[in-house]
């Protein structure tokens, strides 16, 4: 307990000006020659927590690795950007994944959270009780802002569904998240598509939560992903950054506080202020998945999608009824478990180093 104290107050006065370092600056130590680079990308969400504690707790180098860091607002540019070459592996949505695998083959390779509980509709205070009261009625007309082909486009279209709705029957309308609070503060718009740490920085302003993702009934995974053609010419890299990865997840569980403050330093560094007390909520909210529950999750039998894949179908479904896919993709084309198992072979090696068998726990059949 002393010693997780220690290390928090530490990531409090230091963890801002080593990031900013670490992430954008790309400064290389002098051994660096010795390191395979590798370019992760993530967004202003959790899910880009177990990269930052793999770069600064030294885990990614310690397996070899040179870990660069960059971010992107919405999942949609962060394909295209990962097409044009711009980065390696990453975290995102499961729609802009989705999308990506069918135009670019971009590869899902493993989920990084499931989101229904942290992809909100909210909605302004004065109008909570009369929509209560009747959602269906209420929302005919209405001006919904939100993130499209994003998860809160799917959670918002999923629970317009529940209450008996379709697109058709509101005014649906494309906003960043950033211009969704901004937004709201100004009065425009009458419901609100927001997830996390934006949510939390609605509830903070106002705003009323009045649904996610599990009111409406479905699951929302967050992807890990690759380029192909990084994929295809490094996949031990891929494998290497995935032991770091889930290495952080397995923090996450351990040491939900401590993880807390670094979350909320990350949000600090991508100019998201949230209180300590809604960064440790989302930590704890988000069901993570180690090892072998990837492989689990991932695992098909006599050729029966796996439960991942029945994620992604009911999604790409989904999306299909609302005209945004022409035709119901197979996800078996761009999802793999290839490079977990890969990264389980690099867990079980007896080069590595003890410490990772402990925090992953593996045990060697």
């Amino acid at each position: 307990m002393i010693k997780i104290l220690k290390e928090g107050q530490f990531v409090k006065k230091l963890f801002f000006a080593l990031t900013l370092v670490a992430f954008f600056l790309a400064v290389t130590p002098s051994f660096s020659h010795a390191l395979d680079k590798l370019r992760a990308s993530h967004q202003p969400a959790k899910h880009a927590l177990p990269t930052v504690l793999g770069i600064e707790k030294g885990w990614f180098k310690e397996l070899g690795l040179d870990v660069s860091f960059s971010y992107f607002s919405a999942g949609m540019s962060q394909v295209e950007a990962g097409i044009a070459g711009e980065w390696d592996v990453g975290a995102m949505g499961s729609p802009p994944a989705i999308f990506g695998g069918i135009k670019y083959g971009l590869l899902s390779i493993g989920t990084s959270i499931t989101q229904e509980m942290i992809e909100w509709l909210l909605i302004n205070k004065k109008n909570y009780e009369a929509f209560n009261k009747n959602p269906k009625a209420w929302l005919q007309g209405k001006t919904i802002l939100t993130t499209t082909i994003s998860t809160g486009h799917y959670s918002l279209l999923a629970n317009l569904k529940k209450w008996g709705l379709t697109e058709k029957d509101v005014k649906i309308v494309h906003m960043d998240q950033s211009a969704i609070i901004s937004a709201f503060a100004a009065g425009e718009g009458d419901l609100y598509q927001a997830w996390a740490p934006f949510c939390y920085l609605m509830q903070g302003r106002g705003a009323m939560k009045v649904a996610d993702g599990r009111t409406a009934g479905i699951t929302i995974p967050g992807m890990l992903v690759a380029t192909p053609k990084f994929a295809q010419k490094s996949p031990e890299l891929v494998a290497k950054w995935l032991q770091g990865y889930l290495r952080g997840v397995l923090y996450e569980y351990q040491y939900p506080g401590d993880a807390a403050l670094y979350l909320q330093q990350y949000y600090k560094m991508v100019g998201i202020d949230l209180p300590y007390e809604a960064c440790l909520e989302e930590i704890r909210d988000e069901p993570k998945f180690p090892i072998y529950d990837q492989l689990r999750l991932m695992e098909r039998h006599a050729g029966q999608p796996s439960l991942l894949d029945k994620w992604l179908i009911e999604l790409a479904d989904y999306f299909l009824k609302q005209g945004r896919l022409d035709a119901a993709p197979d996800v078996k084309k761009f999802t793999t478990d290839e490079y977990m198992k890969i990264t389980r072979k690099l867990m079980e090696t007896p080069s590595v180093k003890s410490v990772t068998y402990q925090t992953f726990g593996v045990k060697k059949k």
